[in-house]
């Protein structure tokens, strides 16, 4: 065995995939096709069964649901995905908005009351957006280097300003 983790052992990264299933048969555990230094190469692990002293994952706690009958993970909304445990895809936003407007009217003591910032005027004066900028990472567009990517490092840290027409200034100088 070449490392132990605490849910993970690793037994070696070959080169081809016949190599790897060998190795694999061996110790039961699986392959993982990874890059390592850019060249691909098929990991083999396995899971481990028993944790060493002290490193045992530790019990998660249930989640409760947002909305709906409380402990009971068949009934209800869960906020957090946006998924219906009747419905088995992603909701839409407008399905979502419906959903939640039902529940509120049935359990209004368990809605969470919203408040909206509404944004205030636009400024006239650019605002400062990022104080140090140290770096800009692009790709051309058009042209001879079309979909190449180039990298800016700034040797004196750039600032970002938003100007009040939405545009963005990156400048060396203090506004």
């Amino acid at each position: 065995m070449a490392g132990r983790g605490r849910r993970f052992s690793f037994h070696g990264a070959f080169g081809s995939k016949a190599a790897a299933r060998s190795k694999e048969r061996a110790v039961g555990g699986f392959i993982k096709p990874t890059m390592i230094r850019g060249h691909r190469r098929f990991v083999v692990m396995s899971r481990n069964q028993s944790f060493p002293a002290g490193l045992a994952p530790r019990p998660r706690p249930a989640r409760a649901a947002t909305y709906g009958m409380a402990g009971d993970p068949e009934y209800g909304l869960s906020e957090a995905t946006g998924r219906d445990p009747f419905i088995k895809r992603k909701l839409t936003p407008e399905e979502l908005s419906r959903l939640e407007t039902i529940f509120r009217t049935a359990f209004p003591e368990r809605a969470k009351v919203v408040t909206r910032r509404t944004p205030g005027p636009n400024p006239g004066r650019p605002v400062e957006v990022y104080r140090r900028v140290l770096r800009i990472e692009a790709v051309k567009g058009r042209g001879r280097y079309a979909g190449q990517r180039f990298y800016h490092p700034f040797k004196v840290p750039a600032r970002v300003y938003g100007l009040s027409n939405g545009d963005l200034l990156v400048t060396t100088r203090r506004l």
